[in-house]
C-alpha cells in the first residue's frame, strides 16, 4: 500500500463535505457527488473495492498519468472492474477528495472518470428503457456484461504486468539482455510468491488482488501455459536476436546431415578434393553421402 492512496472512504467524505453546489453542480464531477450522496458507507466501500487495487499497484502520480491515457492498462482495468455508473462515480469522487487543489493532470483524470460515469449511466438508461419486459439475464447480456474470469483476474493480472515492467526495466538498466518469456514469467511468479508470503489471506493487500472467487495462483502459474505466463508473455520477444549470438573464429554453420535432419557447426579444414571438406573427422560431400576419414 502507498501512503497517498486515492480510492479511500476518507477521500470520499472529504469531497462530499467540500461540495460547492454553485461551482460544481453543472460539472460532471458535481453529478457524481450528488449521485453518491445518498449511498451508505458500506455501499461506497463496495464500489471502491472494484478499483482500490490500483492504490496497491501504483503510486498516485502514476495512477493520474495512467488515467490521462484512455488506452492505458489502467483504463482497461477500470472498464473491466467498475461496471456500473455508481462504481465510476465513486472512483471520481475519491479522486476529487484526494486532490483538493488539482493540477491539470488531475483535472484531466477527473474529466475522464466523471465523464465515463455519465456516459455509462446514459447508455444503461437507454438500453433498460427498451427492455422492460425481458428477464434480468438477457438485460445483462444486452448491457455487455463482463466475463467473470476477467473480473476476478483483473487486479492480479495488472499487478503481474507491473512487476514484469519493473523486471524488464531493471534488465535494461543493468545492460542485461531481455528475459525470455519463460524467464520473465518465472521471475514474476517469484514476485507473486513473495507477495503472498508477506501478505496473508486475511490482509487487505491480499484481498485487493484476490477478490471472491480468485484463489491463490497454482504453483505452475509461471510455467508455459500457466496464468502468469499468459499474462506477461507478450511483453518480451522471447527470442535472442541474431546479432547477439556469439560466433567462434573458424566455426561456420554447416549444411547439416540431411539423413539425420540436424543442423551442425563445423570446423572447416581444406582438402585437395573438389567439393569436400573435413568436418572434425567426418568428410561430407555435397551429394549427401557421408564418408569417414
Amino acid at each position: 500500500m502507498h501512503s497517498d492512496d486515492i480510492f479511500t472512504l476518507d477521500n470520499i467524505h472529504t469531497a462530499l463535505s467540500a461540495y460547492d453546489y454553485e461551482q460544481q453542480h453543472d460539472e460532471p464531477i458535481g453529478w457524481c457527488i450528488e449521485h453518491i450522496q445518498a449511498l451508505t458507507d458500506v455501499q461506497i466501500c463496495v464500489s471502491l473495492s472494484t478499483v482500490d487495487a490500483l492504490d496497491l499497484i501504483y503510486p498516485s502520480p502514476e495512477i493520474i498519468r495512467e488515467l490521462g491515457n484512455p488506452t492505458s492498462e489502467t483504463w482497461q482495468f477500470i472498464n473491466t472492474m467498475a461496471t456500473s455508473p455508481t462504481d465510476l462515480a465513486v472512483s471520481a469522487v475519491a479522486l476529487c477528495g484526494a486532490f483538493r487543489t488539482p493540477d491539470n493532470d488531475v483535472l484531466a483524470a477527473l474529466a475522464h472518470l466523471s465523464g465515463k460515469a455519465l456516459l455509462r449511466l446514459h447508455r444503461e438508461a437507454e438500453i433498460m428503457s427498451g427492455f422492460d419486459n425481458i428477464d434480468e439475464a438477457r438485460k445483462r447480456r444486452q448491457l455487455g456484461g463482463i466475463n467473470r474470469s476477467k473480473k476476478i483476474n483483473g487486479a492480479i493480472k495488472l499487478q503481474c504486468r507491473e512487476w514484469a515492467k519493473d523486471i524488464i526495466e531493471r534488465h535494461k538498466n543493468d545492460s542485461r539482455s531481455e528475459p525470455t518469456k519463460s524467464g520473465l514469467a518465472g521471475l514474476v511468479d517469484d514476485k507473486y510468491r513473495s507477495f503472498i508470503n508477506t501478505y496473508p489471506i486475511e490482509t487487505p493487500e491480499f484481498q485487493k488482488l484476490h477478490p471472491p472467487g480468485r484463489d491463490i495462483l497454482p504453483a505452475a502459474a509461471g510455467l508455459a501455459g500457466g496464468s502468469i505466463y499468459k499474462w506477461v508473455g507478450d511483453m518480451v520477444n522471447g527470442k535472442r536476436s541474431t546479432a547477439q549470438k556469439q560466433k567462434l573464429p573458424g566455426v561456420v554453420p554447416g549444411s547439416g546431415l540431411r539423413k539425420q535432419r540436424v543442423c551442425i557447426y563445423a570446423v572447416i579444414t581444406p582438402t585437395p578434393v573438389k567439393n569436400r571438406v573435413i568436418l572434425t573427422g567426418v568428410i561430407v560431400n555435397f551429394t549427401n553421402s557421408i564418408l569417414f576419414t
